[in-house]
């Protein structure tokens, strides 16, 4: 076949090629919203990013390949019968232009850009008639089908913007509940009449009535609206004692915010919505069934053979998807299968394994792709299926913060002070003074993560975890790996203003660690190496009495460890700061909280840190990047952010709306029962690091000269003042009706 010849092939054969290629998109994208939910890895998401995308490109091609042979004279004249038979696609083009309701929008972006949409398919509209207008030739009957073909395709192009524009950030701030709107002067009573009710020896059994429907809807929370504080106590009443139904609430309503952000969920549609999908399913069906029933009595030997087979094919694949399969994904069973699909992992990222990654040669190849820093971040470690575990771990420090007996929250300043914790109540819960651990978590925010990160790896290598601590190890490195994952992969979730840098920055010391430790090609003498099996062990474990976790571990992995941490020392002396060194120091001290072969109170640190710095930054990330996480398959963090909502905690809105306190004559705050030292609010970083007077700066910054999360840069910073809470106080005669004030829809 020769060049010209191609060129015909091409020219008869495109238009079909791209209407077959548009009803081969559809079908995929009317199931692609089952693995968009259950899977996360960017493997299977990148052929639904493709389909998304390429569906409208194909379907406006096809729709301009019509006009254009219709507009031209030589091929209207010569293809004067096939034409007429491929005009009948153009309405068909039009239903596949609207798109399924599985999948309206596949990121955040896309809904705010609905007015876009919508001049789109203006355009296309009008081709459409225009084309079936200049070419239609067939009998009356034909004619009422392919009228009512092009309602059904003008009403779906028309109702995907609407959706869009229903799910747009403006949109849902416009409807929610008028009540959302003044609540921060009730903190303080939420505070106490839940602390009253938590304080009272066997309260009443935790009630489930009333909260489904509630927590089925959270869309509040993703545009950084402050729930209802009423709401607030009926949930934290309800999920106090039940972790396992916290964790299937927590994912049933991040599987409702994604289809409410993301998909045409008739549950979540309104009215007028409703009577349009329900018109739109009988238009469909008369006129796909008056088309198709024509079709096959009619004579059609005047049409060319191949559009025959096309039109069949077009025809009856988008009966079933419209008719059939669309009725059928709407069924209660399947919603109810489908609502508590959401990715059940948390992703997975670590430094060591990062580094010895890229040791491999083959893997020096991608040195040469100018998007090598996309490829790292797209390639991160197998993640983690123990997101329920790690949820129940949060669920019961938030639990201990309500109702354990010395330490727990009695009043607004100790309920404030409790959410801006990153790892000092965990210190004071286990009695641990030391004054290295406790400089290590005033430190900025990203640069505290990377210093534990690198602590936990250390702690996990040199030392074996018993068999009682175990399963805690476990869950230290899981929280340890995902911490790092959101500082590489996703730092605006982590905190705002995280820096990405700090992890490469730390692995390019790695790499220079270890040329003191691997023979120079030059020649130049190594630093002694250390074999992973001379790493020091607990007392009375053996190498072959190795834990399932230690003998999964890379022999590779373990060896760099050693290394690193026998090697960190002789980099301390070098200018800038070394987080390795202070990860060195950090893990010496920790291994020092063991007593004998006992490693249980290492391990409850590490694990409560790692839960109070998780919640931390969960409390501070704005709820439309959690609501931008979901379209890219969500994230573990808006589980802990969700979770920590329903149990009264704060959110960045609250963070951000805190009051500012009432000064009294002595300088305090009228609404404390302690007020916080100057030192401990200037050098920030602790429990008491933000105080009510300056309350929206560190909860958006937690950097180096902010006050949450905010450390100086050198070993010489002042220490924090360790939370203090308040004398408990008696419940006074006002509890009860305030508690009762507080369970109904208003609060007065």
């Amino acid at each position: 076949m020769g060049f010209y010849d191609a060129v015909q092939w091409w020219e008869e054969w495109q238009l079909r090629i791209f209407v077959l290629g548009s009803l081969l998109i559809q079908c995929f994208l009317r199931f692609a919203n089952i693995l968009r939910k259950n899977y996360k890895s960017p493997w299977w998401r990148f052929p639904i990013w493709l389909a998304y995308i390429g569906s409208d490109a194909v379907a406006i091609y096809a729709l301009a390949t019509l006009f254009n042979r219709n507009t031209g004279k030589e091929w209207a004249s010569t293809h004067r019968r096939s034409t007429s038979l491929q005009v009948l696609w153009a309405p068909i083009l039009l239903v596949h232009l609207g798109g399924q309701d599985s999948i309206t929008a596949y990121n955040i972006e896309d809904n705010e850009l609905w007015m876009r949409r919508l001049l789109t398919v203006v355009s296309q509209v009008a081709i459409a008639v225009y084309v079936f207008y200049k070419s239609w030739l067939g009998d009356a009957f034909f004619l009422t089908a392919a009228i009512l073909l092009f309602v059904v395709g003008t009403l779906k192009c028309v109702l995907r913007p609407w959706d869009q524009m229903r799910a747009s950030i403006n949109s849902l701030v416009n409807s929610s509940s008028e009540s959302l709107k003044s609540l921060s002067s009730f903190e303080e009573r939420f505070v106490q009449v839940a602390t009253d009710h938590f304080r009272q020896a066997g309260h009443r059994e935790p009630s489930s009535s009333g909260h489904e429907g509630d927590f089925w809807k959270p869309y509040d929370l993703f545009v950084d609206l402050t729930p209802h504080y009423g709401t607030r106590f009926r949930f934290l009443e309800a999920l106090v004692d039940n972790p396992d139904e916290a964790h299937r609430l927590v994912r049933s309503g991040l599987s409702a915010a994604f289809d409410r952000l993301y998909t045409n969920d008739l549950h979540l549609a309104s009215r007028l919505r409703l009577c349009l999908l329900i018109l739109q399913f009988l238009i469909n069906l008369c006129s796909l069934v008056m088309v198709i029933c024509y079709f096959t009595l009619s004579h059609k030997e005047s049409y060319d053979p191949t559009d025959v087979i096309v039109s069949y094919l077009l025809l009856t694949f988008t009966f079933a998807i419209e008719c059939l399969v669309t009725p059928v994904m709407y069924c209660p069973r399947i919603q109810n299968f489908c609502k508590d699909r959401f990715p059940d992992q948390v992703a997975q990222y670590n430094l060591i394994g990062y580094l010895t990654r890229n040791k491999k040669n083959w893997r020096k190849l991608r040195k040469l792709l100018i998007f090598k820093d996309y490829i790292d971040q797209l390639w991160c470690m197998e993640p983690s299926k123990s997101s329920c575990d790690i949820t129940k771990l949060v669920h019961g420090y938030l639990k201990k913060g309500w109702m354990d007996p010395v330490h727990r929250i009695k009043d607004v300043a100790s309920y404030r002070a409790f959410n801006d914790n990153r790892g000092q109540w965990t210190l004071q819960q286990e009695a641990c003074h030391d004054d290295t651990i406790k400089k290590s978590l005033q430190r900025s925010f990203d640069e505290s993560v990377l210093i534990w990160h690198l602590a936990t790896d250390f702690c996990l290598h040199l030392t074996n975890p018993s068999d009682e601590s175990h399963e805690v190890a476990s869950h230290c490195r899981v929280m340890s790996n995902y911490m790092v994952y959101l500082l590489f992969v996703n730092p605006e979730m982590l905190m705002p203003g995280a820096r990405r840098f700090l992890f490469r920055q730390t692995y390019m010391k790695l790499k220079e660690t270890l040329k003191l430790i691997v023979p120079q090609p030059d020649g130049g003498e190594p630093l002694q190496q250390r074999d992973a099996t001379d790493a020091p062990r607990a007392p009375g474990v053996n190498s072959t009495q190795a834990s399932p976790l230690q003998q999964d571990k890379s022999q590779q992995e373990r060896c760099f460890v050693t290394n690193i941490f026998h090697a960190a020392e002789q980099l301390s002396h070098k200018g800038g700061p070394n987080i390795i060194f202070r990860a060195r120091v950090l893990a010496q001290h920790l291994r020092d909280l063991r007593t004998g072969e006992n490693d249980a109170k290492m391990w409850r640190v590490i694990q409560g840190v790692w839960v109070e710095m998780l919640c931390f930054s969960a409390c501070r990330c704005r709820g439309y990047l959690h609501a931008k996480s979901l379209g890219q398959g969500g994230e573990f963090l808006s589980y802990v952010w969700l979770l920590m909502s329903y149990m009264g905690m704060e959110t960045v809105a609250d963070l951000m709306q805190r009051a500012a306190p009432v000064a009294t004559d002595n300088g305090g705050n009228a609404n404390d029962t302690t007020a916080a030292s100057p030192a401990a609010t200037l050098t920030g970083g602790g429990a008491s690091g933000m105080t009510a007077a300056i309350p929206s700066v560190p909860a958006a910054s937690g950097h180096r000269n902010g006050i949450v999360g905010g450390g100086a840069a050198d070993d010489e910073i002042t220490e924090a003042a360790s939370p203090v809470m308040a004398a408990d106080t008696s419940v006074d005669a006002t509890t009860a009706d305030l508690e009762v004030t507080l369970r109904g829809d208003e609060i007065v």
